[in-house]
C-alpha cells in the first residue's frame, strides 16, 4: 500500500467529530510512515488545552520556520508533540487570531510541500470549508475527509456542500458518524462521493482522543469499535481510494433528500 501525504479532515455543519476523527485515523495508521496532526483550524484549536501542552512547538512555530526553510514533513515533525499511546500532533493555537495568521503564512507552501516521509492529516475544523486560509490546503490536499452526522439534515448540508468542494479538491470522501438509516455505499452515492465509510460512537475511546487520560491503552486492542473502524479507513485512504462496489439502489435516501439524483 502507498500512503497519501496530505489528508484534509473537515465537516460543513455542526460538530460531527472531526479532530476526533483525525486524531483517530492517524493513531490507526497502516505502515512504516508516521502520520501527523496538523491541528489547522481556522478558529482556533484545542489539543493544546486538552493535552496540557506547552505553547511551543506549534502551528505558530512550524508556520515561522516554513516561511524560511519551506514546508516538509522533517518540519511537520520538528515541531510536533507525541501524545501518550496516541498519534504525533502539531497542536494549533487556541486564538482564532493567531490561528488564521499562521495558516495565512503556510498557504503559499502547500503546493510545493515535501511531504513524503510523512502522512500529514490536517484538521481544518469547520470553517475551513468555505473560502480561506486553508483553501490551498485542500487543492494540495490527496483527499478531503468530509464528516457528517447520519441524520438527513447533516446529509442534506453535506450533498449541498460537495459540488462546491469538487472545486477545491481531488477526491472526497465522506466518514458518516453515528446511526444512519442509510448505507454507506448508498450515501456515497447519492452524495457523489468518491467513498464513504461509518465510524461509529465510542464514547470511551472518543474521551482518551479527547484528553481523558485513563485507560489508553485500550487503543492498541482489537475489538474496539472506533479504533478497528478508524483501522478500516486508513487502509481504505492509503490503497487510494479503491473503486465502490456495484452502485446499490438510491431511491429511499434520494427521495428523502428531495428527488432522484442522475
Amino acid at each position: 500500500m502507498s500512503a497519501l501525504p496530505l489528508i484534509a479532515v473537515g465537516s460543513v455543519k455542526g460538530a460531527p467529530g472531526v479532530s476526533t476523527t483525525a486524531l483517530a485515523l492517524a493513531t490507526a495508521w497502516p505502515g512504516d510512515r508516521a502520520a501527523v496532526v496538523l491541528e489547522a483550524d481556522p478558529s482556533g484549536g484545542d489539543t493544546a488545552l486538552r493535552f496540557d501542552l506547552p505553547d511551543s512547538p506549534s502551528l505558530v512555530t512550524l508556520a515561522a520556520s516554513a516561511r524560511r526553510a519551506g514546508l516538509s514533513g522533517r518540519l511537520l515533525l520538528e515541531h510536533a508533540h507525541q501524545l501518550p499511546r496516541l498519534a504525533t500532533v502539531v497542536p494549533g493555537p487556541a486564538a482564532p487570531e493567531q490561528a488564521t495568521a499562521a495558516l495565512g503564512v503556510l498557504e503559499e507552501l502547500w503546493g510545493e510541500a515535501e511531504l513524503d516521509d510523512v502522512v500529514a492529516i490536517a484538521d481544518i475544523g469547520r470553517t475551513g470549508l468555505s473560502p480561506g486560509p486553508v483553501t490551498p490546503l485542500l487543492a494540495a490536499a490527496d483527499v478531503l475527509l468530509l464528516v457528517t452526522r447520519g441524520a438527513i439534515e447533516d446529509l442534506a448540508h453535506a450533498e449541498a456542500a460537495v459540488p462546491r468542494l469538487r472545486s477545491l479538491t481531488r477526491r472526497i470522501v465522506v466518514v458518516v458518524v453515528g446511526g444512519c438509516a442509510w448505507s454507506a455505499a448508498e450515501v456515497g452515492q447519492v452524495l457523489g462521493a468518491d467513498h464513504c465509510a461509518p465510524l461509529p460512537v465510542d464514547d470511551e475511546t472518543a474521551g482518551i482522543l479527547r484528553g481523558a487520560p485513563r485507560r489508553r491503552r485500550i487503543l492498541a486492542r482489537r475489538g474496539r469499535p472506533l479504533p478497528d473502524a478508524a483501522r478500516r479507513l486508513a487502509e481504505d485512504i492509503s490503497g487510494l481510494i479503491p473503486e465502490q462496489t456495484n452502485p446499490t439502489d438510491k431511491t429511499a435516501l434520494a427521495a428523502a433528500l428531495g428527488g432522484e439524483r442522475t
